[in-house]
């Protein structure tokens, strides 16, 4: 990638560890020839993408939730993203918040890869108008409401009837959304550098289809008779769906662009965040 002189730092709202180490990075940062301006996840996304336009990179420091959360945000912005993990699991945050000065050097010597993930843009239609759109960075889904009854939801891909899916719902996620709730639904793990979407039922009652894997291009449309449904985007954001509603999934065009230290860091992040269970890894010339 191009040489970097301003880095956008964007902390986890109201998180004290998050914004302390965001005044020592921006400190390093400076000491470094590197010019940098801190904000709060919770800045608007318009403005936050304004910020990020100015901006070589942009550092998040938080967990995976605020990773994503900023991710969606920045949807079709050209600046790549890294992050320093403060959450729990950590797997899309490529640095440690107690040892993030070695990513930085090799952030600002050049050696770290650049990959461009998939995104969402999604459309909720009623009546068929558009009533609310938007983006999302790990998936989309139509689920039951508060009452705990199968929702029928009808599925298309590309125009094709899937069928009528009775479950606890249905997700669409991207790669980088496949190890979250869409694998816990039973859904495959897709390596983040593979352009493709998965169609996932959740908990599906009687007839069904599997998971599956589609090409990126694939447009998906979900219909759902229940009137109370309801359509989550990246776990974060939620509306309630009306009987005879349509959720429309297609990928962004412009994808995610992600920075990341070297290839073989996502089979190594599998292993050490559980996600794969084996013996100690033996090492192959």
């Amino acid at each position: 990638m191009q040489s970097v002189t301003s880095i956008l730092l964007v902390t986890k709202t109201r998180h004290a560890a998050a914004e302390s180490t965001a005044v020592s990075v921006a400190r390093w940062l400076e000491a470094h020839g590197v010019a940098s301006s801190t904000v709060s996840a919770a800045h608007p996304a318009r403005e936050l993408a304004d910020r990020a336009r100015a901006a070589d990179v942009v550092l998040i420091l938080g967990g995976d939730g605020t990773f994503v959360g900023v991710g969606r945000k920045l949807a079709g912005i050209d600046v790549p993203l890294l992050g320093i993990n403060f959450g729990q699991v950590g797997f899309l945050t490529e640095l440690s918040a107690d040892d993030w000065q070695p990513g930085l050097e090799r952030l600002l010597a050049g050696k770290m890869i650049t990959r461009t993930c998939v995104l969402l843009a999604w459309e909720l239609l009623r009546d068929g108008k558009t009533v609310a759109e938007g983006h999302a960075a790990n998936d989309v889904v139509v689920g039951r409401g508060a009452i705990a009854r199968v929702l029928p939801v009808r599925v298309f891909v590309d125009g094709e009837d899937m069928g009528l899916v009775r479950s606890d719902g249905v997700i669409v996620s991207t790669p980088l959304g496949s190890s979250g709730y869409a694998l816990s639904a039973h859904g495959p793990l897709v390596h983040p550098d593979v352009r493709a979407l998965t169609l996932t039922p959740i908990s599906p009652f009687f007839k069904s289809f599997p998971p599956m894997t589609l090409p990126v291009e694939a447009r998906i449309r979900l219909e759902t008779a229940a009137p109370d449904g309801s359509l989550t985007v990246d776990g974060q954001e939620g509306l309630p769906l009306c009987a005879g509603d349509v959720v429309r999934v297609r990928s962004l065009e412009a994808g995610l662009r992600v920075l990341s230290r070297t290839t073989g860091t996502y089979y190594r992040r599998l292993r050490e965040r559980g996600f794969i269970q084996t013996d100690e890894p033996t090492e192959r010339p």
